[in-house]
C-alpha cells in the first residue's frame, strides 16, 4: 500500500528507510511523471483509434451569387447541408490500427515501469553507498583510535630509550594514511547525500538513514532470473510490443492492395432560388455507394511492404541480440551476489579472530614481548575484516537492487 507522503515525511523527521526514500523519489520524479503523462495519452490514443469504425458526420451552409448571363437569369442561392459518411471496407487497415495502437500505448506503460524502476535502483544505489561510506568511516575512525594509542606507546616506549624512533614515525605514517583513507570515506558520504538529495528533492542528513538487513541464505539461480526477466523486463517487452506493432503495420499495408468501400449522403436545405438551383445545377439530396481500388501508384505500397519485413528482421534480430546480453547480465549479477556473499561470510568469522589476534599481540607490545610490526599486521587484518564485513554486506543489497530493477520491480 502505498503511503501518502505527508505521513513519509514526517515519520522522516527523525529517521528514512529506504522503502520510504523509493517511495519518495516515484513521487517527486519528473521524469516519472513525464512518462504517467506520456500513458495517458497513449491511452487517449488508443480510444481515439475506434473513430474509424464510427461514421462522419458534418454540416456546412453555401451562399452563391450566380453571375446573370442574360438579365433575367441572375438570383442568390442560400443552401444548409449535412453530409454522412461511413467506410464498409478499408482493406482492414482500421481494424491492424487499433491493434497497432493497443500496442503503443502498452510500450507506455512499459516506459513508465522502467522509468520507475530506473528511479528506485538510483535511489537503492545512492541510499546503500551512503550506508557503506558510513560503515567504513566508522572502521577508520576507530582504526584511526587504535593506531593513535599505538603512537603513544610507541612513543613513550623511545622516550623512556626502550624502542627505536622508527617505530613511533611507523605509527604516524599508518596513522596519516588512515586519516587519508577516512577523508576518502567522509567525501564519498558526501557525495551519496548529495545524490539522495538530488533525486528526494529534500534535505538529508546521513544519521536519518535506517540501516538494512540482509538474507544471507537466499539463493540466486541464473536460469530463475532470466525466465523472469523474460516475463517482466520492460524493455524486452517493449521490443516484443513493437515486433507486434510492425507485424500490424505490415497488414495495413497489405490493405493497400485491396479496394475501399464507402458510404455516403449529403441532403441540402435551399432558402431561395432552390427551384432554379435544382433545374439549372441539379443540386439535390444523394445517397451514395462507391468502390475504390488503386491499380498502381508507382510501385510505392510494394516498396513500403519491403521495408516493412527488413524493419520486422531487424526487431527480431535486436531481440535475439537483448536476449543474450539479459542473460549475461544475469550471470554477472549471481556471480556478484555469490562473490559478496562469501565474502560476508569468512570476513564474519575472521572478525572474532581477528579481534582476539589483534587484543593479545597489543597486550605483547604493551609488555616489549612483540614487535610493532607484528602489532602493525594485527591491526591492519583486523581493519581489513572489518572493511570487508562492511563492503560484502552492501555488495550483497546492490547486487539484489540491480537484480530488482532487471525485473522491474521496487
Amino acid at each position: 500500500m502505498r503511503l501518502p507522503l505527508f505521513l513519509i515525511l514526517t515519520s522522516s523527521l527523525f529517521s528514512l528507510s529506504l522503502n520510504d526514500a523509493i517511495i519518495i523519489a516515484l513521487q517527486k520524479s519528473d521524469l516519472v511523471q513525464e512518462k504517467s503523462a506520456l500513458k495517458k495519452q497513449g491511452e487517449a490514443l488508443y480510444k481515439e483509434s475506434f473513430s474509424s469504425f464510427m461514421p462522419s458526420l458534418n454540416t456546412g451552409y453555401i451562399l452563391s451569387y450566380n453571375a446573370p448571363s442574360t438579365p433575367r437569369s441572375a438570383y442568390v442561392l442560400n443552401s444548409f447541408n449535412i453530409r454522412f459518411e461511413y467506410n464498409l471496407f478499408n482493406g482492414l487497415k482500421d481494424y491492424y490500427r487499433i491493434l497497432d495502437s493497443k500496442e503503443k500505448k502498452r510500450r507506455t506503460e512499459y516506459a513508465l515501469i522502467n522509468e520507475r524502476a530506473n528511479i528506485a535502483l538510483k535511489t537503492k544505489d545512492a541510499y546503500i553507498g551512503a550506508l557503506q561510506s558510513k560503515a567504513l568511516i566508522e572502521v577508520l575512525k576507530e582504526r584511526q583510535k587504535n593506531i593513535q594509542t599505538q603512537k603513544n606507546k610507541a612513543l613513550q616506549f623511545v622516550n623512556q630509550g626502550i624502542r627505536a624512533k622508527n617505530e613511533s614515525l611507523s605509527m604516524e605514517i599508518a596513522l596519516s594514511n588512515t586519516l587519508i583513507s577516512l577523508q576518502s570515506a567522509e567525501l564519498s558520504l558526501e557525495y551519496y547525500i548529495k545524490t539522495l538529495e538530488q533525486i528526494l528533492k529534500s534535505k538529508v542528513f546521513s544519521d536519518e538513514l535506517e540501516d538494512i538487513e540482509i538474507d544471507e541464505a537466499k539463493v540466486l539461480d541464473t536460469d530463475e532470473i532470466f525466465l523472469s526477466m523474460l516475463e517482466r523486463n520492460s524493455e524486452y517487452l517493449s521490443l516484443l510490443s513493437q515486433l507486434d506493432s510492425s507485424k500490424y503495420q505490415k497488414k495495413q499495408l497489405l490493405g493497400n492492395f485491396l479496394p475501399s468501400v464507402d458510404l455516403s449522403g449529403v441532403k441540402y436545405w435551399y432558402i431561395d432560388g432552390g427551384r432554379a438551383a435544382s433545374t439549372t445545377y441539379g443540386l439535390q439530396s444523394q445517397i451514395r455507394f462507391s468502390i475504390s481500388w488503386n491499380l498502381f501508384n508507382g510501385l510505392s505500397d510494394g516498396y513500403k511492404l519491403q521495408a516493412s519485413r527488413y524493419y520486422e528482421l531487424s526487431l527480431q534480430s535486436r531481440i535475439n541480440a537483448l536476449k543474450h546480453e539479459m542473460y549475461i547480465q544475469a550471470q554477472d549479477l549471481v556471480r556478484q551476489y555469490n562473490l559478496a556473499k562469501e565474502q560476508y561470510k569468512i570476513s564474519t568469522q575472521t572478525l572474532q579472530k581477528a579481534q582476539e589476534n589483534y587484543q593479545i599481540t597489543n597486550n605483547r607490545y604493551a609488555q616489549g614481548i612483540s614487535t610493532y610490526t607484528e602489532l602493525i599486521d594485527a591491526e591492519l587484518l583486523l581493519n581489513t575484516a572489518k572493511t570487508n564485513i562492511a563492503q560484502a554486506k552492501y555488495g550483497i543489497a546492490s547486487a539484489l537492487a540491480k537484480v530488482d530493477y532487471l525485473l522491474n520491480k521496487w
